[in-house]
This record gives structure tokens, sequence and C-alpha cells, in this order.
């Protein structure tokens, strides 16, 4: 449904002015003045892939687009309304994901999203037709190693339509060379894998899918070294280049990692490094046949620092935030702000009369210095067995 944006402008005053008389109308305002900012003239439903017929206890995803004043478009399948006409067949989350019942036959199905003065309707069909046979493909269908590959399924039912399904278990004959993430191949290293899919007892015919050797340069990122606390994480990733041409390429997902001391260092499956005890850890990535290391430096705590990000003085009612860092044993400052960490206990030693400190470092100066006879004030911070202090000068006026 279409309105004028004006319109739309002018329901949401006229509703103000009536007074919002009941919850229903107070919504409506509010969904007005939200759709006006906007500055929407409609809304369309529609269903991911055009998909429009469902069977007994499936669910699927349904899209809200409005479309600006300027014909530009916004996903607002979040911020509208959703119902649907029967609930006893369907149901419809706040987000547009539809969910049929357990019914028989077939049945009409009206979903609807509402926001401020629009309506829009989208009729789908349910049919208990049953599942006959499953066809997949992968997008692309020579997928490059270490690469992605999104994996489809079509449906054929005893009704002779054809339906795209999500809802699809997926399996590989050989997981060395390529394994399953949701609705998508990641291959490790080039070769033929064969994939299958299984939905509701019905498999696909086995498809070859050929992985095309295509890596020619594997980094890690960090590059060569890390310095990493003991007892904290650190994320790593691997950047691929391929023959085509494309760099920079974000393969982790696909790599496979490994720890030369896990004593020190170990690595997770998604390349998240953890370390234990203070040493030197190799880390090697591997993929498409080519690996690449990093050194993690696992370095204990051996103080805490306060930090002043500002270096002028403090002036009446200004507010700052104190950052706290550790400091390793390298000498080396932490990369965490723990400022707000719950563990760590601010506390004002001088100039309590003209500042307050709060739980999270947040420095508060008093609206004014007025009878302080102090030229600065001192803030401490501890932290596990760790301590440190911080004088901090005053702006004062001038005698």
């Amino acid at each position: 449904m279409r309105f004028n944006l004006k319109a739309a402008l002018l329901i949401a005053a006229a509703m103000l002015i009536s007074g919002c008389d009941n919850e229903v109308e107070v919504q409506k305002l509010s969904e007005g003045i939200e759709v006006g900012a906007l500055n929407l003239t409609a809304i369309d439903i529609s269903s991911t892939q055009n998909k429009l017929v469902f069977e007994p206890e499936e669910s699927w995803q349904l899209v809200a687009t409005g479309t600006k004043s300027n014909a530009t478009t916004v996903d607002v399948s979040q911020s509208v309304r959703w119902s649907v006409s029967d609930t006893t067949l369907a149901t419809v989350s706040a987000s547009g994901l539809l969910t049929t019942r357990d019914f028989t036959g077939n049945s009409t199905l009206q979903v609807t999203v509402s926001w401020g003065p629009y309506t829009e309707s989208l009729d789908v069909t349910l049919s208990d037709a049953t599942l006959v046979s499953l066809a997949i493909a992968s997008d692309p269908a020579e997928p490059d190693e270490c690469l992605p590959a999104g994996l489809q399924a079509t449906g054929t039912y005893s009704d002779a339509s054809e339906r795209p399904l999500t809802d699809v278990s997926w399996s590989v004959d050989d997981s060395n060379l390529a394994f399953i993430s949701g609705n998508r191949l990641i291959p490790r290293t080039s070769g033929i894998v064969t994939l299958t899919g299984t939905r509701r007892g019905v498999s696909s015919t086995p498809l070859p899918i050929t992985v095309v050797d295509t890596l020619t340069d594997l980094q890690t990122d960090p590059a060569t070294a890390a310095s990493v606390r003991t007892g904290s994480s650190l994320q790593l990733r691997t950047l691929g280049d391929f023959s085509g041409g494309a760099t920079g390429q974000d393969i982790t997902e696909a790599t496979r990692w490994s720890s030369s001391n896990s004593a020190v260092a170990t690595v997770s499956e998604t390349g998240q490094v953890t370390t234990s005890t203070a040493g030197d850890a190799t880390i090697t990535a591997g993929c498409g046949g080519l690996e690449d290391t990093l050194t993690i430096n696992a370095l204990n705590a051996t103080d805490v620092i306060i930090v002043d990000p500002l270096t002028d003085r403090l002036k009446p009612s200004e507010v700052r935030q104190l950052s706290l860092f550790e400091v390793l044993s390298d000498s080396s400052r932490g990369t965490e702000d723990l400022a707000q960490n719950d563990s760590v206990i601010w506390q004002m030693v001088v100039g309590s009369e003209v500042a307050t400190i709060d739980a999270d470092g947040i420095l508060t100066m008093k609206s004014s210095f007025a009878g302080f006879t102090g030229t600065y004030i001192q803030i401490t911070a501890d932290y596990k067995s760790f301590d440190d202090e911080i004088e901090i000068f005053l702006e004062l006026p001038q005698q």
C-alpha cells in the first residue's frame, strides 16, 4: 500500500490532537513518527527466494521492505508489526520468521505487516504434499580452496511442485578436504569432495564437487609476533591471495591451527589463542597446502598504571574518564582498559573537597575550587594485587 509522506505525518498529528485515548492510538502515533523520520512512502512484504508454498512444521524468513521518498529501500522487518490470518495454521515472529503448524490439506494463509499508516499483506499457500526428492548444488559450482561456497537445495513434492529448502542436513565424504558450516561448504584444500543433503528422511544423489587449487599465498594477522598477557586470549586471522587476482581474503574459517607449546598457549579451531603460563609458543596456520607461523609471547602482569588521556589541568565542572592498564613483564602496556572492570577499586586520596571518582574511573570536578588550598588531586586504583596512584593538577584562578 502506498501513501503520501505528508499525509502520513498529518495522520500522526491528528492522532496527537485527538489526545491518544487508548494504547492502540499511542502505538500508532509512535509508529507514525518513526515512519515519518525515515521518509517512507510504502512498505512491501516478500518471501526469501520468492517461496510461497510451505509444508507442515516449516520455518521461513519473510522480509518487510520500506521505500523512502528518494526511491531507496530499507529493511524494516524488525520494526513492523507482523500477524497471520489464522494462528491455528502458523505463527510469525516479531522479526518475520514464519513457522507453520502440523496441518493437513491445502490452505491459503495471509501474512500482514503494519507500521504507522501502512499495511501490506502477502498470501502464501500451505500444502501437506510430501517431499519426494532433493536436488542439491553449490555456489560456485567449483569453489576455490579455503573460500566458502553456498549450498542450495530444491525439493520436489508429491504435487509436482518444486520449492527451495534451507533446513537440510549436509554431509561430506572427506572432512579433511572440506567441512560443513550451516548451509556452506568450507574447503580446506583442493580435490574432489562428495556432498550429500538429507531432509526428513529424503536424501539427494551424492554430488561430486571439485575444489580448485587457487590459493597462492597465506599470511597470519598479526603477521609475525604478538604479546599476550597470561590468562587472556587473542583472536588470530588468516588472509589469502588467489591466482584469480583476489588478495587479502579472510580464510580464517578454513584454516587449521596448531601450537608448538600448548603449556604456554593453545589455539582453537577458530584461531583463538589462549595463554596459560609465561613463555613463547609458535602458532602454525595452514590451508590449501600453504602455512604461515607467528610467535606468541605470553607475559605475566607485574603492575598496573593509571592513564589520564588529557595533559591539561582540571577545570571546575569537568568530567574526565581515566584509564587503567596492566604493565607486562617486558615493560609494555597491556591493551585492555581495565578502568570499568568490577575488580578495580578507585579512591580519591587527596581532593575529595573538589572532586569525586566513581567505580568506573570517571572523575567529576565540582563547580568551584573555592576554599581548596591544594594545587592537585590524588587518585589511587587497586586491581588484584596491584595498585597505582596519579596526581592531576588543577587550573586555579590566578591570584
